[in-house]
């Protein structure tokens, strides 16, 4: 079995491998991208490359493309919110305290803690 020093050494080497690869990557990549920009002649607008450090800004879109995005977008359907939604009576009380639930979702603590002690849910119905 290897000792953690051994594999954090082996950690470092194989790092280093990363680091070369990536390089080697990088360089192909760039290559590449050089040889494309040259190919069609593209400059710094085209490529949205800014030289002041900002992006460049983008060309105002036509007006078949503003037709096609407001016809590819469908409308979206509201979620409702929680205040929009009917109150319900509530069907549980907890005599002791009073405190009461609808039986709609998870039952409250308090539920839950009388029925692990052994009450059943029809003993708190209202």
């Amino acid at each position: 079995m290897q000792s953690f020093e051994q594999i954090q050494a082996q950690i470092v080497d194989l790092q280093k491998q990363a680091d070369a690869m990536r390089k080697q990557a990088m360089s192909a990549a760039i290559k590449e991208i050089k040889r494309l920009v040259n190919l069609y002649s593209l400059g710094y607008a085209e490529l949205g490359i800014s030289t002041t450090g900002k992006a460049a800004p983008k060309s105002a879109p036509t007006k078949a493309a503003k037709t096609a995005a407001k016809t590819a977008k469908a409308p979206r359907a509201k979620k409702p919110s929680a205040d929009n939604r009917a109150a319900v009576a509530p069907k549980f009380r907890d005599s002791e305290t009073g405190q009461t639930w609808s039986g709609r979702g998870k039952p409250p603590t308090w539920l839950a803690t009388k029925m692990a002690a052994g009450a059943t849910k029809e003993s708190f119905l209202i």
